[in-house]
């Protein structure tokens, strides 16, 4: 479990980018850190791993300090995917995504069947795509080599910061169908970071919506959408409200409807 108790960061100058923030994130859950550009979203998901530091507060991941680790060790331990891929062009796809396995000095034999797994978890077939350079594939190629990178030393937790951003809708739409696949097999912890409420409710088992630094709601993506915490929430969801009323329609809030109307009418007296 990852909590922040009361975490604020102040930037020089007394700008607030993340303000008392408290929240927590169970193993496991998809997190979706939700927020227009200045809200404090991808500052939020840089202080777990420590590429930002909190000025106030405290964040713990399973009762531990992040501050007390080594930052080294911590980002180690801590996937990392972002919008813009950053794969090394010198390495090709094997070598990109072996990166940490071989600074933790995993065996040879073990990290090269690590990365045929994992190329064919983001559907890339190995024998085609092991020793391909970044230049040598598309877009969506790279983005899922990123991913793989990412899973590489098989993490608990995993961050993302729009890493579907940059890509064309149909490709977007493919990756994001794709990782929640791919996230219901592995069972990991993500934090994911977007700007963009259509994936916020696909991806999320929650979502932190942020404005200012500040935390608006936090819920499942049906609570958002159905019941905003206040004006801001409803600002935000805007004219996108009904889309996203029935984005947020499962089957099984279908049937829970169902069988409530069920109930109600079997219950329902009617005069003779």
């Amino acid at each position: 479990m990852i909590t922040f108790d009361n975490v604020s960061k102040i930037y020089p100058g007394n700008i607030a980018a993340v303000v008392n923030l408290s929240l927590e994130i169970a193993d496991g859950e998809t997190l979706v850190l939700l927020g227009t550009s200045g809200s404090g979203k991808t500052t939020t998901m840089k202080m777990v791993n420590r590429l930002i530091e909190p000025s106030f507060g405290r964040i713990t991941i399973k009762g531990v300090d992040i501050m007390d680790m080594d930052p080294i060790g911590l980002r180690r331990g801590i996937g990392y995917a972002i919008q813009h891929i950053g794969l090394f062009p010198h390495m090709n796809v094997s070598e990109n995504i072996s990166v940490v396995p071989r600074l933790l000095k995993w065996d040879r034999t073990k990290i090269s069947q690590h990365v045929d797994k994992l190329l064919t978890m983001v559907g890339l077939g190995p024998d085609e795509f092991r020793y391909r350079y970044p230049s040598q594939l598309s877009g969506g190629q790279n983005q899922r080599v990123g991913v793989a990178r990412a899973l590489a030393a098989d993490p608990p937790i995993v961050l993302m910061d729009e890493p579907f951003g940059a890509l064309d809708p149909i490709t977007r739409e493919q990756l994001q169908n794709e990782f929640i696949e791919l996230e219901s097999k592995i069972k990991k912890t993500v934090i994911f970071v977007t700007h963009d409420i259509f994936e916020a409710v696909k991806m999320g088992d929650r979502i932190a919506l942020l404005d200012r630094g500040f935390l608006h709601q936090l819920s499942t993506p049906l609570e958002l959408v159905t019941n905003p915490a206040n004006e801001f929430v409803e600002q935000f969801l805007g004219q996108h409200r009904l889309q996203l009323s029935l984005l947020t329609i499962t089957v099984e809030t279908i049937l829970t409807k169902r069988q409530d109307a069920r109930t109600l009418f079997a219950n329902e007296q009617f005069p003779c």
